[in-house]
């Protein structure tokens, strides 16, 4: 990448600003600033890609004399997808929520199109093509240019000289045939852009920015999210979200939480990443009395996140029963504690009845 870079700028490069996908967390930035430094090049900020696209269409042009956008960036790459909204007012980006697939991407169209033309080719030819990976090479391509084509074409006409054992193809590909063909790709898009909004607790629009102009000559500020919660673990396996996903970062918050035992002194503090109900199905990210996380510790990958958020949403009835019984357990301890100092506070109750009372609080805490 420096090499490109150099080549390109005809001048030494050491400074850099780096993209990654709005799903990528601590863990995996943090990966890409050490890549940097084994490059020689000083990685001065990480951006999500939604928000350099952002940046790269001057979506912030004259937004001073505009007022506050909203804007919904949708970037389906290679290989990954994800989509950022965006509050874009005097410079400062704000991202308001993130969300996206790291098993989705332009690739999949691409498969859907190659295996579409493989069957047709055996349809015409009677011949498989499956299993030679220098057609089947040619053929990824000519679906690529094709791909591209339909975005402003309603009709592709694909032409591949000498595909298999000297046998041309040539076929035709309609836009509504390629929708039709990927449009449960198209629907999980979709899903995604829904849940994004919910996060961003925003309603859908039809206005669509005009991506046109020079980019203003102002200074940019990026305000980014937290893709995952961040909480604290307490009795009984309770995740107490201290910092809920998609805040803005950085955050301060605060909560107060009250100790297990009367008088006591020293309070360890696990803190946890996820969406679960019981702290143990999250993410520990460390545990001490006095809690300071390493930038990188135990942090979850992309598609950690991504099955942690799906999962959390999959066992929601689980998760409710769950807390309704910790619910249920913490009442009842509370309950049977109370008692036993009301007994021992009774100086009148006989000494026999006061540790039958007491024997009986004992099993019952059991």
């Amino acid at each position: 990448m420096k090499d490109t870079a150099e080549s390109f700028l005809g001048v030494e490069v050491k400074k850099a600003v780096v993209t990654v996908p709005a799903y990528f967390n601590d863990s995996p930035r943090q990966a890409t600033k050490d890549a940097g430094v084994i490059a020689g090049l000083d990685v001065m900020r990480i951006i999500n890609e939604p928000t350099a696209a952002a940046i790269a269409y001057p979506l912030d042009k004259d937004s001073k004399a505009a007022g506050e956008k909203n804007v919904l960036i949708f970037y389906l790459g290679a290989g990954t997808f994800d989509v950022s909204i965006l509050t874009i007012e005097e410079g400062v980006f704000e991202v308001k929520a993130t969300a996206g697939d790291t098993h989705l991407g332009g690739e999949d169209f691409n498969n859907r199109m190659v295996s579409h033309f493989v069957q047709e080719f055996q349809r015409k030819h009677s011949k498989d093509i499956s299993g030679d990976p220098k057609a089947l090479r040619r053929l990824r391509t000519a679906c690529e240019r094709a791909k591209r084509g339909l975005s402003s074409s309603t009709q592709i006409k694909h032409e591949v000289d000498s595909l298999f054992e000297g046998v041309d193809f040539y076929a035709n590909i309609t836009r509504a045939k390629f929708e039709a063909m990927n449009l449960d790709l198209f629907n999980r898009c979709m899903e995604i852009v829904d849940k994004c909004l919910t996060d961003a607790k925003m309603d859908k629009t039809v206005q669509a920015a005009i991506l046109a102009g020079n980019m203003v000559d102002q200074e940019v500020v990026l305000v980014d999210v937290t893709p995952l919660s961040v909480g604290i673990g307490s009795l009984g396996e309770v995740f107490n979200v201290v910092v809920p996903r998609n805040t803005t970062i950085p955050t301060r918050k605060e909560r107060g939480f009250t100790t297990v035992y009367d008088n006591q002194t020293a309070v360890d503090f696990p803190v946890y990443e996820g969406e679960r109900a019981r702290s143990s199905d999250n993410n520990l990210l460390g545990s001490k009395n006095q809690v300071t996380i390493t930038r990188d510790k135990g942090r979850s990958s992309a598609e950690e996140i991504e099955n942690m958020v799906k999962e959390a949403e999959k066992l929601n009835a689980e998760e409710e029963d769950h807390k309704r019984k910790l619910a249920a357990k913490i009442s009842f301890e509370s309950y049977i504690q109370k008692t036993r100092r009301k007994i021992r506070n009774r100086h009148a109750i006989p000494s026999p009845q006061k540790k039958k009372m007491e024997d009986a609080i004992d099993q019952a805490i059991q």
